[in-house]
């Protein structure tokens, strides 16, 4: 228990760098080490990346849509590893307008394949797809999902696909306004 509060302090710290601070600081390495690997990109995915979004004023994407990952790199780096750092891809998407970051291939439920960051209607989001348990085998793979500014995690249902068009396809419907959240997860 101590160590996932020592985690969670080097997470805090790190989430609380400025937006133009570049690096982020680095947590003990014994702490992250001794946390499973999937919870580590957990937090990297769902607390550290979102709170980066919804708090830099824009700075974030801005970094991400110049190609520049050091910021994230360094934070998984720290949190995670180097080899799954080396992993993070991302790309300037035209259609819909924002930035498609690419994970290596989650190897635990919720962990991420994607995540898309952009602006809508003056406001940022952070849209996801995530890996999920295909409880009733009809082939389901993942799941898109959104965390707010709120704090709130939207789940917009189980998809059977793994390709980034597909989820861009949703991406876009979610912008929208088409695909409404079908569960909103209360975290505040």
């Amino acid at each position: 228990m101590w160590k996932l509060i020592q985690l969670m302090v080097a997470v805090l710290t790190i989430t609380a760098c400025t937006p133009n601070s570049g690096v982020a600081p680095q947590p003990e390495a014994s702490v992250t080490k001794e946390i499973p690997e999937g919870k580590r990109v957990y937090l990297l995915h769902h607390r550290i990346l979102p709170q980066w979004t919804y708090q830099s004023k824009g700075k974030y994407l801005e970094e991400l849509a110049r190609n520049d990952l050091t910021r994230t790199r360094s934070a998984a780096t720290e949190i995670v590893s180097k080899k799954y750092a080396n992993g993070i891809k991302v790309e300037k998407i035209k259609q819909p307008d924002g930035v498609l970051i690419t994970f290596p291939k989650p190897k635990e439920t919720l962990n991420c394949y994607y995540a898309f960051i952009t602006e809508s209607k003056g406001q940022p989001q952070y849209i996801t797809y995530e890996k999920t348990i295909d409880l009733d085998h009809q082939g389901y793979i993942g799941a898109a999902a959104a965390w707010g500014a709120d704090g709130n995690h939207y789940n917009y249902g189980v998809r059977k696909y793994r390709s980034k068009s597909a989820f861009l396809v949703d991406v876009a419907n979610i912008i929208s306004g088409e695909m409404p959240p079908q569960a909103i997860l209360k975290l505040k």
